[in-house]
């Protein structure tokens, strides 16, 4: 950014840095800027319930894909066994569910 070019005690905007150009003495040199003791508290918390939440959303998923995969062999069984009658039925093509939400 050009934030950090400014920095750099030789920095130039309008001039272009690689890797090799930015020594280590350059990033010593650089100010570390922390957020406050508060605000760290507060990402912290913020990141805590995130995890919470996702966490809980992950099991959720799961619990379902046990669920789905539980009917999945009971249909197959009762297809097999004669119990319900797939004569006729139309096949559903399987779904890249990967694929389709990305």
């Amino acid at each position: 950014s050009n934030l950090f070019l400014r920095l750099l005690p030789t920095g130039d905007p309008e001039k272009h840095y690689n890797l090799a150009s930015i020594s280590s003495t350059n990033i010593m040199e650089l100010p570390v800027v922390l957020p406050s003791p508060q605000e760290r508290e507060g990402i912290a918390a913020f990141l805590d319930s995130e995890t919470i939440r996702l966490n809980a959303l992950i099991a959720d998923a799961q619990e379902a894909i046990a669920l789905l995969q539980e009917r999945r062999t009971a249909l197959i069984s009762a297809a097999v066994t004669g119990k319900i009658d797939v004569r006729g039925l139309v096949a559903i093509p399987e779904i890249d569910l990967v694929r389709s939400c990305g």
